[in-house]
């Protein structure tokens, strides 16, 4: 893409703007907010669990940057109302990483949809509650 500016891409205006670091914060940003909205359909959950979607929302997870963490609960509520996913987050201890996660208000909140995603699948909840024990 070459805008009128000197023949600069959009890519070498948005650079000169924001750092590299902001760039790339700003990328996965934006990857993490398209999936959420792509957990939500039962089409995306076959390749988000090839791809090892649970290590990756754990790896997300241990972010220093607070929105990034929060952007991923919000995301890992969406596939976490599907049944199969959610018995791999529970495997891989994912809802005891999130417990143990910083609380914030924000962050909270990003705990509630993800609780409140697999409290809506009896079959995980019942699941997740005989682990405890």
């Amino acid at each position: 893409n070459v805008s009128k500016r000197g023949g600069e891409s959009i890519e070498e205006m948005t650079a000169a703007l924001y750092g590299d670091t902001e760039m790339r914060l700003m990328e996965l940003l934006g990857l993490i907010r398209c999936l959420f909205f792509m957990g939500d359909y039962q089409e995306s959950l076959t390749p988000a669990i090839q791809v090892g979607g649970t290590d990756i929302i754990l790896q997300l997870l241990n972010w220093k940057e607070p929105i990034v963490v929060i952007d991923t609960l919000r995301m890992a509520s969406a596939f976490l109302a599907h049944k199969k996913f959610a018995n791999l987050f529970i495997d891989k201890e994912g809802v005891h990483r999130i417990l143990q996660l910083q609380h914030t208000t924000a962050i909270l909140d990003g705990i509630g949809l993800c609780l409140t995603a697999i409290a809506a699948v009896p079959s995980v909840l019942d699941r997740f509650c005989q682990l405890q024990s």
